[in-house]
């Protein structure tokens, strides 16, 4: 099978960390369900089931480069943040999560 993208020592560590499987990576690069591109950091975002890839074109690199791996709902994050807190990040990532959350319920 030929590559289509490479990832970053950090993107790999993320998906080890949230026991992503490489499918599942594979499946949001190649055929996600929702695209995005972020001008803060200057990244495309493609969701497919529960995970988000970031990933960008980089001119030394001929393939696409994933950036990091992240839960694509609210919900994940907050699952993740309850079982496998991230010392650090704990409270902002929990607050910002459970606003996004009330907001997207809030206008629904």
């Amino acid at each position: 099978m030929t590559p289509t993208f490479r990832m970053t020592r950090h993107a790999i560590e993320r998906a080890l960390d949230m026991s992503v499987e490489g499918d599942e990576i594979r499946d949001a690069f190649d055929k996600p369900r929702r695209t995005y591109y972020s001008h803060e950091t200057n990244s495309h975002w493609n969701t497919r089931g529960r995970v988000t890839v970031c990933w960008r074109q980089l001119d030394t690199d001929p393939l696409p480069v994933i950036t990091t791996v992240v839960w694509a709902t609210a919900n994940a994050w907050t699952n993740d943040n309850v079982y496998a807190p991230i010392r650090g990040r704990e409270d902002k990532t929990i607050a910002m999560v459970r606003t996004i959350a009330r907001a997207r319920k809030r206008s629904a």
